[in-house]
Parts: C-alpha cells; sequence; structure tokens
C-alpha cells in the first residue's frame, strides 16, 4: 500500500486487529475477517483467536488455487487464507441465522483464485467471487454489509451486484475514489 503499513510490531498488530475486530462485533452479530497467516503475524492472529474464543463460530479457508511465490528461499509458497467467522450471539452453535444457503450445499474450504488488481499499487485484492460468496451465503437482501478495508471496493460491487446495502471504511483517498468510481 503507498499510505498504509500493517508491518507493525507484534504487539500493536494484535491491539490493532483486536480493537477492528471488537467493534465489528460491538456492531454487527456476524463478522468475516479475512487474514493470510504469515510467520511474522503467526502470534498475534493465534492470540486474536484465544481473545474472541467464545466468539469463533467458524473457520473458511481461502484456496486460492494457485500458490503465491514464495518471497525467498527456504519459505514455502502460500495458497490460502483463513476467513474467522466471529459471531456475537450463539456462537457455539454450528447453524447459522442468516445462512441463504441449502443443507450439505457450502463447504468451509472455498477453491476461489485470487483477485485482479484494479490498481497497480494495491496488492491485497480480494476477488469479487469471495465477496460474493460470503454476502450471498450468509446475508438477506437489503441487509447492509460493513467492510472497515474498503480498499478499491470489491465487496462494495458484490453488494451492488446482489441488492445488499454497503458501507466501506477507506484511508486511502486515492483507493477511495476508485471504489467509488467502481
Amino acid at each position: 500500500y503507498e499510505r498504509f503499513s500493517d508491518n507493525l510490531p507484534m504487539d500493536e498488530y494484535f491491539e490493532f486487529n483486536r480493537s477492528v475486530i471488537f467493534e465489528c462485533l460491538r456492531i454487527s452479530d456476524l463478522v468475516f475477517y479475512n487474514v493470510q497467516i504469515l510467520t511474522g503475524n503467526k502470534p498475534a492472529l493465534f492470540k486474536l483467536l484465544g481473545e474472541f474464543s467464545e466468539n469463533v463460530k467458524e473457520l473458511i479457508v481461502w484456496d486460492k488455487v494457485n500458490a503465491q511465490p514464495a518471497i525467498c528461499n527456504g519459505v514455502m509458497n502460500s495458497q490460502f487464507e483463513v476467513l474467522i467467522v466471529l459471531q456475537r450471539s450463539a456462537p457455539e452453535s454450528r447453524s447459522f441465522k442468516t445462512a441463504m444457503f441449502d443443507r450439505g450445499t457450502l463447504s468451509n474450504v472455498w477453491n476461489i483464485k485470487r483477485g485482479k488488481k484494479v490498481d497497480k499499487s494495491h496488492g491485497a485484492v480480494f476477488p469479487i467471487e469471495l465477496a460474493e460468496k460470503v454476502i450471498s451465503s450468509f446475508a438477506e437482501e437489503e441487509a447492509t454489509i460493513l467492510d472497515p478495508f474498503m480498499g478499491v471496493g470489491t465487496t462494495g460491487v458484490a453488494c451492488k451486484n446482489l441488492c445488499r446495502n454497503f458501507i466501506g471504511i477507506e484511508l486511502d483517498e486515492k483507493y477511495f475514489k476508485i471504489a467509488q468510481d467502481r
């Protein structure tokens, strides 16, 4: 990213993500939090899972089909990310109150290729298919979806395609403008 780096010291990275998840759970019953587990963030992410263990409802593995090439020798290629599904009410139940899918039709491993870059400077664009799968599977029409890391607006486009309302938050004015244009 041009104007923001999440390459924070581990304690700051944990606290930042903890505060975002806490706020999302304060205003929404169901939260999907997408993270890539890397060597540098594992301690913070596992600590987050512990911090919110009573709210973790499910883990979804997003298999990006083709592994991202390793950054250097001796490093495994990274082919997946995780969507941590948190719920404020009844997280211990495996059943989702807002499930928009039939029994036996939705796995917790999703094979969806990486997103195409909308802007060269934004390297973390996820595919619209991923956003659409979450939204169409767990949110009724006319529901309001919040994306606290809007980026170039992929979730907003998915919401528009699926007749959902959308609220996006983005710190970078350049990405915000791209999202508005999309």
